[in-house]
């Protein structure tokens, strides 16, 4: 049987006797070593397949070489081997989300100095709200697995330290890379500073305890059709409203059926062409693509608008050190595989 087993999936229908063999697909893109590691016991070691479609699947389609986004060497094995350094610089890392964290575990393999600073008291960066959802264990397990991989590494992390252009830490590094990630973006509504509205973050995260059994969600991008699900099946009610004319539109040709799918299975309401046009104690204010305005009722707004790059911060820092690379969502706001794309290179060219 195929179909992205996992190691306690295939383990578990052998020893049930509803298999015979198992076999991998995607989960030797995401680790080639996958049975190596699992035969020699080493399971933590073992770099998980996110099931994401971008760079596989959607690149097949697309009639373009197939990758990886959790590995970046998929398919360029030998162009992108990691060699030891045979000048070992010191490398600060400033962000420890995804694209910081696999620039530390490049850089730390190539043998360099590196230290990671995190302004939070936490690793992870917008992946924590991503993975939050239990159809994402995949996503939290490579998040997961790249904070073991820096630990067993040595790379240096100081947690609650938020690096300025000016920090005296950067003047010790000889290589400087900004991965500082993206913030929501929060648009002039009417409404936003009201009490009921969450931000999607917040949403998985620090607030979901708040959220009440009535939820609008503004913005039915991927985030918003995530928090949507996972809100869904803790049987709340939940509408989305999407000012385009479908949701998840920027997901591809293999995960938007599967999308509109659980969101149709799930009962979700889904509202297209309507535009929001204030928040309230009484919901949402929207209006359709006719011009015609209601208010959805709501216990609970929230809102997921997408993200903007925390690029001020970096062009400060870019602008103020020399030897500065800016990868991840600050540069482009991306996807975890761009994310992780940008910081393996980045960490790659260090000499």
């Amino acid at each position: 049987a195929a179909g992205n087993q996992t190691l306690e999936s295939g383990l578990k229908g052998v020893e049930d006797g509803s298999l015979d063999y198992v076999m991998l697909g995607r989960g030797l893109l995401a680790d080639p070593y996958f049975p190596k590691k699992a035969f020699e016991g080493k399971d933590e070691d073992i770099r998980p397949c996110i099931r994401c479609n971008e760079f596989c699947f959607a690149r097949a389609f697309a009639q373009h070489p197939l990758t990886c986004a959790v590995n970046t060497r998929a398919g360029n094995e030998k162009v992108l081997a990691i060699k030891k350094s045979e000048q070992p610089k010191k490398v600060a890392i400033v962000g420890g989300g995804v694209s910081g964290l696999e620039a530390a575990r490049v850089a730390a393999l190539k043998g360099h100095s590196v230290t990671v600073y995190e302004k939070s008291n936490q690793l992870g960066g917008q992946v924590i709200a991503a993975a939050a959802p239990p159809f994402k264990k995949q996503l939290k397990r490579f998040l997961e697995y790249l904070i073991r991989q820096v630990k067993q590494l040595g790379v240096a992390i100081v947690y609650n330290k938020a690096i300025t252009a000016n920090s005296p830490e950067l003047k010790n590094a000889d290589e400087i890379l900004v991965a500082i990630g993206a913030s929501s973006i929060k648009p002039g509504i009417p409404g936003m500073d009201n009490g009921k509205v969450i931000d999607v973050i917040d949403a998985h995260t620090t607030r979901h305890g708040e959220i009440g059994s009535t939820v609008v969600i503004a913005g039915g991008g991927l985030s918003g059709c995530d928090c949507a699900i996972e809100l869904a099946m803790e049987s709340k009610q939940v509408t989305i409203v999407e000012m385009l004319s479908r949701v998840a539109m920027k997901s591809n040709l293999a995960n938007q059926p599967c999308i509109n799918k659980v969101l149709a299975e799930k009962k979700v309401t889904v509202l297209t062409d309507s535009k929001v046009l204030s928040f309230g104690d009484e919901g949402v204010t929207i209006e359709n693509k006719e011009g015609k305005k209601q208010v959805l009722a709501a216990d609970t707004i929230i809102t997921a608008f997408g993200t903007k790059a925390n690029s001020e911060l970096a062009d400060e820092i870019f602008l103020n050190n020399q030897k500065v690379k800016v990868i991840g969502d600050c540069c482009t706001v991306g996807l975890v595989g761009t994310a992780v794309r940008d910081g393996f290179m980045a960490a790659w060219a260090i000499d």
